[in-house]
C-alpha cells in the first residue's frame, strides 16, 4: 500500500499553505466580477456577526468586529466556473482536483474527519469536517457528492472565533 504522501499526491489534497496574513487580505472580487457579487452586512454565522461578499452560496466572510480580516471562505464548487475554482484553490495553497475528491481519498490524505454530516434529503452527499491540524491552520469542511466529487468547500482560519487583538491580521 502506498504511503500517505503518495495518496496525498494522487488526490492532490493537503491542508492550505497560505499564511493567515495573506488569507486575511483575500476578497471574492479578486476572482469574480463585482456585478456578480452581493455585499453582506450583519450576517449571522457561527455565533458572530459578519460582513463580506457572496455569489450564490459562495461566501467570503470577515468578522464585523475585525472587518479587514477574511476568516471564512466557502466555495460552491458545483456552481462556480472551473477556472475560478482552480484560481482560488491555487491562491490558498490547496492543490485540489475537485473531481477526484471522495470520502476515502480525503481520509487517506488527511486522516479521519472530526465529524461527518449526512443530510436526510440529500443522501448523495456528505460533509467531512477537519479541525485545524496545527497552530496557524485552517478548519476545513468538504461536501462530497458520491458521483461528482467536491461540491462545496469551507475554509476557516483557526482563530475565527477569537476576539480581535491588535495585530490580529
Amino acid at each position: 500500500m502506498p504511503s500517505g504522501d503518495a495518496h496525498r499526491n494522487k488526490l492532490n489534497a493537503a491542508p492550505p499553505t497560505l499564511p493567515w496574513t495573506d488569507f486575511a487580505k483575500l476578497r471574492l472580487r479578486q476572482f469574480l466580477p463585482r456585478s456578480g457579487i452581493r455585499l453582506l452586512r450583519n450576517w449571522e454565522y457561527m455565533g458572530h456577526l459578519w460582513i463580506g461578499e457572496a455569489a450564490g452560496f459562495t461566501e467570503w466572510l470577515r468578522r464585523k468586529d475585525d472587518p479587514d480580516v477574511l476568516r471564512s471562505m466557502t466555495l460552491d464548487v458545483s456552481a462556480l466556473d472551473g477556472p475560478v475554482v482552480d484560481a482560488v484553490l491555487a491562491r490558498v495553497g490547496l492543490p485540489l482536483r475537485p473531481e477526484r475528491v471522495t470520502r476515502s481519498a480525503l481520509e487517506r490524505a488527511l486522516g479521519a474527519p472530526a465529524s461527518v454530516g449526512v443530510f436526510p434529503r440529500a443522501t448523495d452527499r456528505e460533509t467531512l469536517v477537519y479541525p485545524p491540524l496545527a497552530p496557524g491552520g485552517y478548519r476545513l469542511s468538504f461536501t462530497v457528492q458520491k458521483r461528482v466529487g467536491l461540491a462545496y468547500l469551507g475554509i476557516m482560519r483557526g482563530d475565527w472565533e477569537r476576539r480581535r487583538r491588535s495585530g490580529s491580521k
